[in-house]
């Protein structure tokens, strides 16, 4: 029975209610003829029941009957129809139009309509996926339209070029409402600008070097400041730690790099490690890293002429990009050390407020002198300006007295030891209302 109805043009739901009525007609017959039903309230309250479920399908087919001869209109208002595929349609009810290409790849278009929000792509199975977003305003696709193969051909997305990453902000400290400071001399052995070599050795006993190695979880590393630098680059081994503050900036220095490259080419990248710690090398603050290039399982010195990088419309060596680029990260670039073959490019961590001053004064040192002789008073990071001053204390407050740094009410500011005799204070200068 099912074969004749589809003969006929009618929808899916008609023809199941003549197979239900058919049905029901055909126990009606058999509760008046057969012989074991002659009480006549059981035959009313049979065919009464069988009625009433007649009824109600009747009722229900009615109210949804619309469907069988109008397309559905989906969510974002984007009338659905079939997809022409090979040998097949299939259903797009409550889907957007999908886009078949002449590779029969077959991909569901996110359409967005004015004031509504297209849905997520999806793929027919079998088939390889591509993202072909596209927005219209007021406007219904037609699938079936004999528009050109190059019209409805779906745009595979690549990825973005990378950009220039913004430098860290540096990090600092709030002064409380009285303004002032009170320091040890402990604090002369604290901060990034430790000239540390063989007359400034690191002071072991204020700051305990980073005991981390390769067993140490990744959280736990974190917790104490230190980041694992495997965990971000390429390195000789996992024993390698840099400051989270370090790395950080190392990060956008790399993706700067690689942006100004055109590739991501990855780089050998040598930190601290407990092993190695010397209490002469600034390594021991977790702020100072090597770099090589790596390239085909093969290291080269980051003065190697044979990759180049623009820096200002001139193609450079590695070796020269860092030296220009790496004050604007916070970094010094402190230049090559090891191998003249295999020469590694070594940075050291300052931060962005005082990175530019030692670029130009030639060293962490000479800077140090230029603020302390008051040749150096300010430095300016983006649209920030910072009065520089030096701190000296005496013989007596390295046993215990303090001596009061005067920062302003509320102020911002950052401080440093220089290792040796006195602080490095930085008070952001707050522009006038």
């Amino acid at each position: 029975m099912l074969v004749v109805l589809s003969l006929f043009k009618i929808g899916r739901k008609i023809q199941i209610f003549v197979l239900t009525l058919c049905f029901f007609c055909a126990n009606i017959a058999i509760c008046l003829f057969e012989k074991g039903y002659e009480n006549n309230m059981k035959k009313i309250v049979i065919l009464l029941t069988l009625l009433a479920v007649t009824v109600f399908l009747t009722a229900a087919l009615v109210s949804c009957s619309c469907g069988d001869e109008t397309p559905a209109v989906t969510s974002t208002g984007v009338v659905s129809s079939s997809v022409e595929g090979s040998g097949s349609t299939p259903e797009t009810s409550g889907k957007t139009p999908a886009v078949t290409n002449n590779n029969s790849t077959v991909t569901t278009t996110a359409v967005s309509t004015e004031g509504t929000t297209p849905d997520s792509t999806s793929t027919v199975p079998g088939t390889t996926p591509t993202s072909t977003p596209s927005a219209t305003s007021g406007t219904t696709p037609d699938s079936s339209s004999d528009a050109p193969a190059s019209d409805t051909t779906p745009i595979t997305s690549t990825t973005a070029p990378k950009l220039p990453a913004e430098p860290i902000a540096p990090s600092t400290e709030k002064a409380d409402a009285s303004g002032k400071l009170s320091l040890v001399g402990d604090a002369v052995h604290l901060g990034l600008l430790l000239n540390i070599n063989e007359n400034n050795v690191y002071d072991a006993s204020i700051v305990a070097p980073f005991d981390g190695d390769e067993n140490m979880t990744a959280d736990e590393a974190i917790r104490r400041g230190y980041t694992h630098i495997s965990s971000m680059f390429r390195t000789v081994d996992n024993k390698h730690f840099l400051r989270n503050e370090a790395i950080a900036a190392l990060a956008a220095l790399i993706q700067t790099f690689d942006a100004a490259a055109g590739t991501d080419k990855p780089f050998i990248v040598e930190g601290y490690t407990k092993d190695s710690a010397d209490v002469t090398s600034a390594f021991i603050t977790g702020n100072v890293l090597k770099l090589r290039i790596f390239d085909n399982d093969v290291t080269y010195g980051l003065n190697y002429n044979g990759f180049k990088v623009s820096l200002n419309g001139e193609m450079v060596t590695y070796d020269k990009w860092f030296a220009e680029t790496a004050a604007k990260y916070g970094f010094i670039y402190e230049g090559l050390v090891g191998d003249e073959n295999n020469a590694a490019g070594q940075l050291r961590y300052v931060g962005t407020i005082h990175s530019s001053g030692i670029k130009e004064a030639g060293s962490l040192e000479a800077y140090i002198d230029a603020i302390k002789a008051g040749t150096v008073t300010s430095a300016t990071v983006g649209e920030d300006t910072w009065k520089l001053s030096y701190v000296k204390f005496s013989q007596s407050d390295s046993i215990g007295h303090y001596t009061v740094v005067l920062l302003g009410e509320n102020a911002t500011y950052t401080i440093s030891g220089d290792n040796k005799e006195g602080l490095i204070v930085a008070v952001k200068v707050e522009a006038a209302e």
